[in-house]
């Protein structure tokens, strides 16, 4: 019974998608190397686009 009252109020509340996202794209760039024990995650860059 709480979680439909609870789903309730969050729908029917409007949001305004530019009070939470900016008009700008981040990029991860990464490698994701290994063999079959082992595997490895590198951050090459982050990108503001």
């Amino acid at each position: 019974m709480e979680f439909l009252f609870m789903y309730l109020f969050m729908v029917t509340q409007d949001v305004n998608f530019d009070d939470y996202f900016l008009d700008k794209t981040m990029r991860v760039d990464m490698y994701i190397t290994g063999n079959y024990l082992e595997e490895v995650i590198s951050l090459d860059e982050v990108v503001e686009e």
